[in-house]
């Protein structure tokens, strides 16, 4: 099932490349997409809440603000 989840924090390359990295981690995880420029990222996987999202960004500046089903 894939989700697109709006990302709050991103400005630049390097945030992308973090989001990216952070969300390819997550256990459940098949497939990232991020789009800088529209501030969304589109995650393959299973178990994709909001909160699970949420929580694998804790301690940094990014955040999911809402996330929908493509």
């Amino acid at each position: 099932m894939s989700q697109i989840a709006t990302v709050k924090g991103m400005r630049c390359a390097r945030c992308k490349m973090r989001v990216h990295h952070t969300l390819s981690n997550l256990d459940g995880v098949e497939d990232v997409s991020v789009d800088l420029q529209n501030g969304k990222a589109t995650i393959t996987g299973t178990n994709l809440t909001k909160e699970r999202l949420n929580a694998a960004f804790d301690g940094t500046k990014f955040s999911i603000t809402a996330v929908t089903e493509e």
